[in-house]
């Protein structure tokens, strides 16, 4: 989910927006469709929020009866940036700040050197080919 999460992640950005709801999609090996989704009381648009909600959606709404073929993360009711919002007790802004600050330089980065100049960790080692697009 950390890659799909970054890509949503990159786009919100761009356009300076954040979203409330949450849904990720997931489609079984028989190539039929399943939705899940949660509404968040702050709007995020970090890649590690989005990441989080989006494992958190499969891990624990998502039922596993046959295995998974594809798998998406969508974002809904938008809002924009500029407007104001509710900062909640159990929310650190000054974290969230830090956090897109770093997303937006990554993306910075992965725009003018390439999407492959910088990699998540938790994907270095896993069998994935040097070479391919991720």
């Amino acid at each position: 989910f950390k890659i799909l999460a970054e890509s949503v992640s990159r786009r919100l950005q761009e356009s300076k927006e954040y979203g409330r709801t949450i849904e990720i999609s997931i489609r079984n090996n028989q190539l039929k469709w399943s939705a899940v989704q949660m509404t968040v009381d702050c709007p995020v648009c970090t890649t590690s929020e989005l990441a989080h909600i989006a494992m958190y959606l499969f891990q624990n709404k998502y039922r596993f009866v046959s295995p998974v073929r594809a798998l998406g993360i969508r974002v809904c009711n938008l809002v924009n940036r500029k407007e104001d919002s509710q900062i909640s007790f159990n929310r650190n802004v000054i974290k969230q700040a830090r956090q897109e600050a770093i997303d937006g330089c990554v993306g910075y980065l992965k725009k003018r050197f390439g999407k492959n100049i910088i990699k998540p960790a938790s994907i270095l080692n896993t069998g994935v080919p040097k070479n391919t697009d991720i």
